[in-house]
């Protein structure tokens, strides 16, 4: 994100750049780290229905593979040891699988 830039205006910036799609954002969710004695924040966003308009325009060194997923493959990507974002995860697990709104959640990435 650029200096002084809202979290989303960056996040649809980025994703332009980067993938050269736009959809639609949903479920902001922020949360404070702190790495090494440093506070961040970081934000996600879960993007529904993404459209590719034109070419990705990556810096160098960036690589980058867009894909999609069915809302099981989904969560089973969430829970790999490997995926980074813990409490990016924890959040979406807690909030509505393990409190029995996993139709919600599913509502929210794809639709009725």
């Amino acid at each position: 994100m650029e200096e002084g830039e809202e979290p989303l205006v960056g996040m649809q910036r980025e994703l332009l750049e980067e993938t050269g799609m736009t959809g639609t954002f949903h479920l902001r969710l922020t949360f404070r780290k702190d790495p090494d004695g440093v506070v961040q924040d970081e934000s996600f966003y879960i993007i529904t229905h993404a459209e590719k308009v034109q070419e990705p325009h990556l810096e160098p060194g960036e690589k980058l593979e867009p894909a999609s997923f069915s809302f099981e493959e989904f969560l089973h990507l969430i829970l790999e040891p490997r995926f980074r974002h813990v409490s990016f995860a924890n959040y979406l697990l807690r909030q509505y699988v393990l409190s029995g709104k996993q139709e919600e959640l599913k509502t929210i990435l794809f639709g009725s």
